[in-house]
C-alpha cells in the first residue's frame, strides 16, 4: 500500500495533472515489454528500490507519469528519472514538471452538488444535507454494477492495516507506521488492478459525477 500519493516522498502533497518531463520516456516505456523494461532498468545509473518486476509493472500502467513522486524514489532506474532521487530536485513542484490547478473554483462545489438530482435522475440522489443546515451529502443509488463491485473486492489483493506517515528518511521518504488512532485496514488498487476495464468504468463515471478530472484522484482503496 506504498502507492497512495506523492505525499510521502515530499513534504507537500502533489495531487495534480503530471506534466513531468520524463512524459515521452513514459509514452515510449508503455510500449515495450516486461523483459524490455527490466533490462534498460539496469543499464541505469541508479537502482530501483521496488522489484524490478513491480516497477516493470507499475511503469508499463503509466506509473511514471501517474504518481511520478512516488514512482522517482522506488523506481527510479525503471523511470529513468535518477536525478529526482535527490530531494531537493524532487520536491519542487516546478523542478519535477508539475502544474497546480485547483479542480474547484469558489462556488462550484455547491454547484455540482445542486446540480445532480437534474443531472443525473438514473441515480436517485437524496440529499441528507446541505448549507445552511450543514455541509453538502448526498447518497447516490445504484451506482456500481454487481460485476464492478466484485472487481472492486477482488482486484485490489490482500488488505493492510491503515498507516500514517512517520519520519522522512535522507532520501526524503516519508515512512510509514501503523496507525494508532485508526484500527481500519484497506488495499489499494493499481497497476493492473487499475486498469481493469471495471475499475476505470467506476473512476470515469466519478470524474463525470463530480466533474473533477481522474488526474487529480489517488488511486481506488477498498
Amino acid at each position: 500500500d506504498k502507492l497512495v500519493s506523492d505525499s510521502r516522498q515530499c513534504s507537500d502533497d502533489i495531487t495534480v495533472t503530471s506534466k513531468t518531463h520524463n512524459k515521452r520516456h513514459n509514452l515510449d516505456i508503455r510500449q515495450k515489454s516486461l523483459e524490455q523494461i527490466k533490462f534498460d532498468a539496469k543499464l541505469s545509473d541508479c537502482k530501483d528500490r521496488e522489484s524490478a518486476d513491480r516497477c516493470a509493472e507499475l511503469a508499463k500502467a503509466h506509473g511514471c507519469n501517474g504518481a511520478p513522486g512516488w514512482m522517482a524514489v522506488m523506481c527510479g532506474a525503471t523511470c529513468d528519472v535518477c536525478e529526482l532521487l535527490d530531494p531537493h530536485v524532487r520536491c519542487t513542484a516546478e523542478r519535477v514538471g508539475m502544474a497546480a490547478e485547483p479542480a474547484f473554483k469558489p462556488g462550484e462545489i455547491g454547484e455540482m452538488f445542486s446540480g445532480l438530482q437534474e443531472r443525473f435522475p438514473q441515480y436517485n440522489v437524496t440529499y441528507l444535507s446541505m448549507p445552511p443546515e450543514g455541509p453538502w451529502v448526498a447518497r447516490i443509488d445504484n451506482f456500481l454494477s454487481d460485476e464492478e463491485v466484485e472487481a472492486l473486492i477482488v482486484k485490489p489483493g490482500l488488505v493492510k492495516r491503515s498507516t500514517d506517515q512517520g519520519s522522512f528518511d535522507d532520501d526524503g521518504v516519508q515512512t510509514q507506521v501503523v496507525s494508532r488512532g485508526r484500527t481500519s485496514e484497506n488495499a489499494w488498487c493499481m497497476g493492473a488492478c487499475e486498469q481493469d476495464k471495471n475499475v476505470v468504468r467506476v473512476t470515469e463515471r466519478i470524474s463525470n459525477i463530480t466533474t473533477v478530472p481522474s488526474q487529480n484522484f489517488e488511486s481506488v482503496r477498498l
